[in-house]
């Protein structure tokens, strides 16, 4: 029994091991350089990934304090991680361009979290923008973005898979494993921002190791048969039975 012990218990401590860690907060990027245009692109790092983006490009925000916090704009119903502090890229809207976010390596059920989709309240011209994307997505949060001159009704809504929004504000979640996430704008606007990562709580993160292939796993038996024909050598020669 105490032998079975002293295997078991290595055995529990390491399966403990490798559960994964809790996060207090979702993982974002890290955009460290930026190519300005509506034909830019910018570039950073998610947790251990690179991550580029190529498209419309109107200013990166480091470190913004309120841009994706929900505590400022409010109103949230349903579930969306929050972001006290983030970088944020700023887009035009410019019509006719794909902007383009890739991954260095795939990521599971990445979101993205958006700032000031479309034009409302009491500006001068108010106008709804909507992003069409390349893959199907759910709404996780949506209100709108308070304005000096007046507070606008609109918040974002979603028809198929593109997102509407007149000053609108909160986040979308892809579900699955993704490289890399695409969209268009169908209006010119001053700007709207964006920010990509991911959150453990809501299953998201670096997609795991890829599954050995067939051809691999059928080596298996040929292996341990020539591991067992060389213990059966050894031990002809060493004389044990």
């Amino acid at each position: 029994m105490k032998t079975a012990l002293k295997f078991i218990l290595p055995c529990a401590l390491a399966v403990l091991g490798c559960a994964p860690a809790a996060h207090a907060a979702p993982v974002i990027t890290d955009w460290t350089t930026v190519t300005l245009g509506t034909t830019g692109s910018a570039s950073g790092t998610l947790g251990g990934l690179n991550v580029s983006f190529s498209g419309d490009v109107r200013d990166l925000q480091n470190n913004h304090g309120t841009v994706f916090d929900n505590a400022v704009y409010g109103g949230q119903t349903v579930y969306t991680p929050n972001l006290d502090v983030s970088d944020a890229i700023g887009t035009w809207g410019t019509p006719g361009g794909t902007n383009t976010i890739t991954f260095s390596s795939a990521v599971v059920n990445p979101i993205l979290w958006i700032n000031s989709l479309g034009r409302g309240g009491g500006w001068p011209t108010s106008y709804i923008q909507t992003w069409t994307f390349d893959s199907a997505f759910s709404l996780l949060s949506s209100w709108y973005v308070p304005v000096a001159e007046g507070a606008n009704p609109y918040q974002m809504t979603q028809s198929g898979n593109s997102l509407i929004g007149q000053e609108g504000h909160g986040a979308i979640q892809f579900t699955g494993t993704y490289t890399s996430i695409s969209w268009t704008s169908n209006t010119f606007e001053q700007s709207a921002y964006f920010q990509v990562g991911y959150d453990t709580a809501n299953g998201g993160g670096p997609a795991p190791a890829s599954v050995p292939e067939q051809a691999s796993l059928a080596l298996v038996p040929i292996a341990l048969g020539f591991l067992l024909l060389a213990q059966s050598g050894l031990r002809r020669r060493t004389g044990r039975a």
